[in-house]
């Protein structure tokens, strides 16, 4: 390696949309109990039943509650109405999954 070697970090991370309620404060997370956990299934061959198992787990080990399901195609971004849904319906929200 050399001496002036370059690392460049890039995150995954997308900002949040605004989604015009810029003017409520964000909830203040106090771990899992009662906290709506929806899922985003994306298509992918086992995905739905995956996200589900795992969201099971969380509510009988941890106290969660189940949020929404949102259904998306594999290659494309979730749509703004259900979109709009997992805001109002979730305080953790598992993302389908990848090859």
């Amino acid at each position: 390696m050399e001496d002036n070697a370059v690392v460049e970090l890039v995150s995954p991370v997308a900002p949040a949309p605004d989604l015009g309620r810029s003017d409520q404060l964000a909830r203040t997370w106090s771990g899992l109990a009662n906290a709506r956990v929806s899922i985003v299934e994306n298509g992918k061959a086992n995905a739905e039943e995956l996200l589900e198992n795992l969201r099971g787990l969380l509510i009988s080990r941890y106290g969660a509650v189940r949020g929404v399901t949102v259904h998306k195609e594999v290659s494309g971004p979730v749509h703004d109405d259900a979109l709009a849904a997992l805001v109002a319906g979730s305080d953790l929200v598992l993302v389908g999954s990848a090859d």
